[in-house]
């Protein structure tokens, strides 16, 4: 069976393109594999163990960031169920472009399928477009769906969402900074 690999960073636009790669792979007889990049924060190793709660228990950095997006990455699994599709889902720790490319080029997958908060000027210029980067260098097809702005959404425009930044991840994040 074909795969269609489909990086989510759980952003509220990113239920949309689920849902679109959902039906597209029906059509096509395909399954669905969703794909979350944990991007700690630089020079924090994944073994580095933290205590998340402030009491005994302590984990690694991937152990608890992992927790938090399985948690995430779980809300996705009713889109296959509606849609009748087989869904699996990854979580790697990474660069995001880096490791989308990479999951790519493994096994049966035929195409990524991935949003766009179309970025351009000066938020661009800050952080890049990691879909530009995939498209630039995949060897396999890759289907931009560009993000609508809706107007409950908290940020002012889709360039600027930051809907999909984990509770672990800021948690690491502000430990870092002090």
């Amino acid at each position: 069976m074909t795969t269609i690999l489909v990086p989510v960073d759980f952003s509220d636009c990113s239920y949309e393109v689920v849902r679109h790669a959902a039906r597209v792979a029906k059509g096509l007889g395909a399954r669905l594999r969703l794909l979350h990049v944990l991007e700690l924060p630089p020079g924090l190793q994944r073994e580095t163990m933290v205590s998340p709660n402030g009491e005994g228990s302590e984990m690694t950095v991937w152990e608890f960031a992992r927790s938090d997006a399985a948690c995430h990455m779980s809300r996705y699994e009713s889109i296959g169920e509606v849609e009748g599709v087989d869904l699996v889902t990854d979580i790697v720790a990474g660069q995001p472009a880096d490791a989308i490319v990479e999951a790519g080029e493994l096994g049966d997958v035929e195409q990524i399928v991935m949003g766009t908060h179309g970025r351009s000027g000066f938020a661009r210029m800050l952080t890049g477009s990691v879909a530009e980067m995939v498209v630039r260098r995949s060897s396999r097809p890759v289907t931009l769906i560009r993000s609508q702005h809706e107007p409950t959404c908290d940020a002012r425009s889709c360039a600027w969402c930051r809907s999909g930044t984990l509770e672990a991840q800021r948690r690491l994040w502000a430990e870092l900074d002090g």
